[in-house]
């Protein structure tokens, strides 16, 4: 057992639940790659765990300060609310299995800062679609400084071929750990789920569209080095895009990755953030990653272009 873990288990986070109307999905074990092997979220000094092991993660307390309204002069009043990993997990699990009228298929967790910071991806096969619909999730309890995630989610595709994710800006939504969040969090995920499916189909017309926008090895170097000069991906995160690409066009990984297009080369960095982004990195490399990809195509396929700033996470209030 890790030196995050502790003795609470998942049957006691498992009646902690932010809708207890909807009915309860069940967990699903974590994925594997089409050679076998699991799939690895965060960055290397990351703890993977399946739902079991995130339900192990102690969840510190409540944090106060003093009021500063002189008529409640004295009191000390909730300024960070502490919410169990499992109970945010559920309650996505249920609300889109009850959106979609499916069962998760895979989800998976990377720990981070001794179980301060969580990243994790959920998936859904969909037979009616060609891709896999996947949430993404980020949350972080508060430490000694003061600093923590926010709990946010990221509704996007997960690929038949591979474990590797896409995760639009337009569809991720924060919400920080106020006082009321356990009362409001529920609509922001069941609004979320509710439109679930669509997101999914818009971002599969998408990957087509970047199909057809071809893209050499200069280009994609070039790719590489305007999301590095964003700060959206780093040397190590660019450097195992190469070596994806590079694996793909050689025939040694997957080959519909390794074709002459965007959308191989928007693969290339995506299957390089499963195993080293950070969770606290890990929404805007996704959706930067993606924003990119999406200006390039709309401009013809040349680099030579001034790519808008990614545009700010939505914050459900």
């Amino acid at each position: 057992m890790s030196a995050i873990a502790t003795l609470i288990r998942p049957n006691t986070l498992q009646s902690q639940r932010l809708d207890p109307s909807l009915r309860r999905a069940t967990p699903a074990p974590m994925p594997n790659t089409s050679r076998d092997q699991v799939i690895k979220v965060g960055a290397p000094s990351t703890t993977l765990v399946d739902y079991a092991g995130l339900c192990e993660v102690p969840t510190p307390d409540d944090t106060y300060r003093p009021s500063q309204d002189k008529r409640r002069r004295g009191e000390d009043i909730l300024s960070y609310k502490a919410m169990p990993y499992a109970m945010f997990v559920d309650g996505v699990r249920d609300a889109y299995s009850e959106a979609l009228g499916l069962e998760p298929t895979s989800e998976s967790y990377g720990l981070a800062r001794d179980g301060r910071h969580m990243f994790g991806i959920m998936a859904w096969r969909d037979p009616a679609l060609e891709q896999g619909i996947a949430v993404a999730l980020r949350s972080g309890h508060q430490d000694a400084r003061g600093s923590g995630l926010t709990a946010a989610i990221a509704t996007g595709a997960e690929f038949t071929i591979c474990t590797n994710g896409m995760f639009p800006r337009g569809a991720q939504v924060s919400h920080k750990h106020t006082s009321g969040i356990l009362e409001t969090l529920p609509g922001m995920i069941a609004a979320e789920a509710a439109g679930a499916r669509a997101a999914t189909i818009e971002l599969i017309e998408s990957m087509a569209a970047l199909r057809a926008v071809s893209c050499s090895a200069d280009r994609f170097y070039a790719y590489l080095g305007i999301l590095q000069g964003r700060e959206f991906i780093n040397d190590t995160l660019a450097n195992r895009a190469r070596r994806y690409w590079k694996a793909c066009h050689a025939g040694e990984l997957h080959a519909e990755h390794g074709q002459a297009d965007l959308h191989s080369a928007l693969q290339a960095v995506t299957g390089g953030l499963g195993g080293r982004v950070t969770p606290s990195g890990s929404f805007g490399a996704y959706g930067g990653a993606l924003h990119v990809a999406r200006q390039i195509a709309e401009h013809g396929g040349g680099s030579d272009v001034v790519i808008p700033p990614l545009p700010d996470m939505r914050e459900y209030a």
